[in-house]
């Protein structure tokens, strides 16, 4: 059991629709924020001085990344492109695609670090996940201060729900040493494709599709 999680906890990972790879991000990314989802109430009056309560759709999820910049994966992220590498342009008029985000929060002492790569362990005695699935990035913001770093805030979105009713914001947590963290190692429709680790080998295998 912890107290809090700080941020040396944190694990990030951003996958691409299609793309079977899965990326670590959490030295690049400074602060976190989930918003949205809200769920209002309207209320019909009846005869009778009877009311009836009934609950609208939930509105969509927002999550707000701060980032410094190490290269241009993050204009990927918003502008698209078939590739991520050196002297590839990533250019304003190309497709964007879907991500799936994953976010781990395990002791810094629990985490397994292998080639740059960190992942969680197997079990933890306290551990914490949430999963955004089918995000787009909606907006990202570029700074550059002459006496800072470069910098920028990403906005992605998503709704609640896909087209076939499944969800697509999970939080899962497990305060139990011999608890499994959670590890989405089959076709897993509800997740729309696996995502686990090895921490024999230190690597990441995903297969996120829509």
């Amino acid at each position: 059991m912890v107290d809090h999680w700080e941020g040396e906890d944190v694990i990030i990972t951003f996958e691409r629709n299609g793309s079977n790879a899965v990326r670590n991000y959490e030295g690049k990314i400074t602060n976190i924020s989930v918003s949205g989802g809200d769920e209002n109430t309207e209320i019909k009056y009846a005869f009778g001085n009877k009311m009836i309560f009934f609950g609208k759709p939930k509105e969509k999820f927002k999550v707000d990344f701060d980032v410094i910049f190490h290269d241009s994966r993050f204009a990927q992220m918003q502008f698209g492109g078939s590739t991520l590498a050196a002297g590839t342009q990533i250019k304003s008029s190309n497709t964007q695609d879907y991500w799936r985000i994953g976010i781990f929060f395990v002791s810094k002492s629990e985490q397994t670090s292998s080639a740059g790569i960190t992942i969680p362990p197997a079990t933890s005695k306290a551990s914490m996940q949430w999963l955004f699935v089918d995000c787009r990035a909606v907006t990202f913001e570029r700074s550059f201060d002459s006496e800072d770093m470069m910098t920028g805030t990403m906005s992605f979105e998503f709704s609640p729900t896909d087209g076939d009713g499944y969800a697509n914001f999970f939080e899962h947590y497990t305060n139990a040493a011999t608890s499994t963290m959670l590890q989405l190692t089959t076709t897993n429709t509800e997740h729309r494709g696996k995502l686990n680790w090895s921490t024999t080998t230190g690597t990441w295998t995903g297969s996120y599709s829509r």
